[in-house]
């Protein structure tokens, strides 16, 4: 998939998660989401204007991840104006 409209094409990060016990009931299905998370950029559109490539590793808000599926495949997207900041090593 190629972004368009200054989308950016990203591939989420997955942390391992912790082991809790929850103080109140709650399905055994339920996963807290985090309200930030870091994502690896893949792809961007052209007209994006923000300093990141393929490979550069961002911090965005989690509910503004958009999730696209095209047959079997799914895609995740981020309008640039979501990426908080770019984590350097």
């Amino acid at each position: 998939m190629i972004p368009f409209n200054r989308h950016l094409l990203v591939e989420p990060i997955t942390e391992e998660e912790k082991e809790e016990q929850a103080m109140v009931l709650v399905p055994d299905d339920y996963r807290p989401q985090p309200r930030h998370t870091r994502v690896k950029v893949v792809d961007k559109a052209e007209d994006c204007k923000i300093p990141v490539f393929s490979g550069a590793i961002v911090i965005v808000n989690s509910s503004m991840i958009e999730e696209v599926t095209v047959g079997e495949k799914k895609y995740s997207l981020i309008l640039e104006n979501h990426i908080l900041g770019r984590v350097e090593d």
